[in-house]
């Protein structure tokens, strides 16, 4: 997965020009060539012709638990940590970072605690509001 971050200028209330940043999760991309071209692609489908890629980078992102449903969902950041022993018999905790979509922070954290309980043993560390637009799939 990657997270890229796009720009263009809109006009305010007031009729000064104003840049806006939107910041957009991509599935199942071979490498940052086709995850640029995607973000330009939703670019137009925006009907934003003057947007620019600005950012663009791997994501810690894992696995996004569900689609959004309803248009005023938000997504949400889940941190998940996975404790295990080691061939040596040490303990050893692994995090892993899981997205998605829920209208207030008591639906993420059933949304997200509901996706665990089908058959992963790991426990959640914290639940956060993104800035992230939209996962282009």
């Amino acid at each position: 997965m990657y997270e890229g971050t796009i720009a263009y200028t809109t006009m305010d209330g007031k009729g000064n020009d104003k840049v806006v940043k939107t910041q957009y999760v991509l599935e199942q991309c071979e490498g940052f060539g086709e995850a640029e071209t995607r973000l330009y692609d939703h670019c137009n489908e925006l009907g934003l012709r003057d947007a620019e890629v600005v950012a663009l980078k791997r994501s810690a992102v894992r696995e996004v638990a569900n689609r959004r449903t309803m248009p005023d969902e938000r997504i949400w950041l889940c941190e998940v940590e996975d404790t295990f022993k080691t061939d040596d018999g040490d303990e050893k905790v692994m995090r892993y970072k899981l997205l998605g979509y829920a209208l207030d922070f008591n639906a993420a954290r059933a949304m997200f605690t509901a996706f665990l309980a089908q058959g992963y043993s790991m426990n959640i560390v914290t639940i956060k509001k993104t800035r992230l637009e939209e996962v282009l799939r």
